[in-house]
């Protein structure tokens, strides 16, 4: 492999690279707009799921002979867990709304330039393209695409302005060349792998549904038919688990 070769070589990984995290940004931004749209319903199922499964439990556990203290410890244990989760979800809500806002002021030119600049990055700068990085990149780059997921561009233009110089210039030997161009592959294998696990999931899987009103109303649809499931069974196992254990049971 000769040195234009090599170059050439670069530049594709560089565009593999970039349509991986184009990839996940999208997800990020479909994760944003599901959560702010159906944040309500999906608080519901949380708490309705949790505390179902709780309740299921700590039967299963008292049949199997475990002890009462214990029974009561997870449950507790539970709620205060439930607590956090909760707490880190409301926050995720305002995220979603922040990023929301901040999103759609931005121009399709804006976001067109920041796509092509984040392309240069990867090519130049990404730090799984470039091969040869110390830590002070390592941190740089997470921050740096931390703004590409949140399209904040004056963000990342300010914070890559400052920070230029951690960026060290490198310089690939031809005997390098091989070693570099089995780094890639590996790459390659490692991110078609994350990419086939997780394009049928979620977020990805949930795209189409906010692609309009009728979609919407669709999803909003199903997610009530499964909370009023979650309701269902939440009253039946309320019934059994004040009747066992003499007290009733919240997450909340």
């Amino acid at each position: 492999m000769n040195r234009e070769e090599f170059n050439e070589m670069r530049k594709e990984f560089g565009d593999y690279v970039y349509n991986y995290e184009y990839f996940q940004k999208v997800g990020y931004i479909t994760d944003m707009y599901y959560t702010n749209k159906f944040s309500q319903e999906l608080i519901k199922i949380q708490k309705l799921e949790i505390e179902n499964i709780v309740m299921s439990q700590s039967l299963d556990l008292f049949i199997k002979g475990e002890k009462l203290e214990n029974i009561k410890n997870y449950c507790e244990e539970s709620k205060n867990r439930y607590s956090k989760d909760y707490t880190k979800f409301s926050n995720k809500i305002i995220k979603a709304e922040q990023f929301i806002k901040h999103h759609e002021k931005m121009s399709e030119d804006e976001k067109k330039e920041f796509e092509q600049e984040y392309l240069k990055f990867c090519i130049e700068l990404h730090p799984v393209v470039k091969c040869k990085v110390n830590k002070e990149e390592n941190e740089a780059y997470l921050i740096l695409r931390d703004f590409y997921f949140t399209n904040n561009y004056s963000g990342f233009k300010e914070f890559l302005e400052l920070h230029k110089d951690a960026f060290k210039p490198v310089e690939y030997l031809e005997t390098e060349f091989n070693t570099i161009s089995s780094f890639y592959l590996e790459n390659k294998t490692r991110i078609n792998t994350d990419y086939n696990k997780r394009h049928t999931l979620y977020p990805y899987n949930k795209d189409a549904v906010l692609k309009d009103e009728i979609s919407i109303a669709r999803e909003q649809g199903e997610l009530h038919v499964n909370i009023t499931n979650l309701i269902r069974t939440n009253k039946e196992l309320h019934e059994k688990f004040k009747a066992q254990f003499g007290y009733d049971y919240s997450v909340e």
